[in-house]
């Protein structure tokens, strides 16, 4: 995504892309220059309220909104170019579904790629945040993709938290196969 943003508006990195969970926040302004075009879902109305009124505020006119559960998005299959899950998969009830519909919302050579805290302790965030899942393992978004159908998945730990070093960070990225 860091590379993404930093390349010129002219030529935009993401081309189409869905972020699941939601871009309200700094995150949606960093991602929209480097997308033609960004959907962000998210289940829940104040959320969606809050990031449009941010996207029109910011002359963001290519960002919509769209409510829906990142399980089953309301949008057709196809859509995509790049699925994002920034900090979102775990608020998923079935994560593996998640990326498995993700994968039918890209389209042929589209990425998907994850940022989600890695296994922890801290339950604590389960009960402040809503999190229905204490992170996870390389391991297991590694499965979830491949068995979603992308091709070679990436799954690593990319550092920690910074507010809270206890916390780690995964990144991961499945590329959906071109038929040619």
């Amino acid at each position: 995504v860091c590379v993404a943003v930093r390349r010129p508006a002219r030529t935009p990195a993401l081309r189409s892309a869905a972020a699941s969970g939601g871009s309200k926040g700094q995150l949606l302004e960093l991602l929209a220059p480097a997308c033609r075009e960004l959907i962000c879902v998210d289940l829940h109305p104040r959320m969606i309220e809050v990031g449009h009124a941010r996207a029109t505020e910011s002359g963001l006119e290519h960002v919509r909104f769209v409510q829906g559960d990142m399980e089953d998005p309301p949008l057709p299959k196809g859509t995509a170019d790049t699925v994002l899950f920034l900090q979102s998969l775990q608020y998923a009830s079935q994560p593996a579904q998640a990326l498995a519909t993700a994968h039918g919302l890209l389209r042929e050579g589209g990425r998907c790629l994850v940022l989600t805290l890695g296994r922890h302790k801290e339950t604590r965030l389960e009960k402040e945040y809503g999190h229905a899942h204490p992170g996870f393992t390389p391991a297991m978004l590694h499965g979830w993709l491949e068995g979603a159908g992308f091709d070679n998945p990436v799954c690593r730990k990319a550092g920690y938290d910074h507010r809270n070093p206890g916390l780690p960070i995964l990144v991961a990225l499945g590329i959906k196969k071109s038929r040619a």
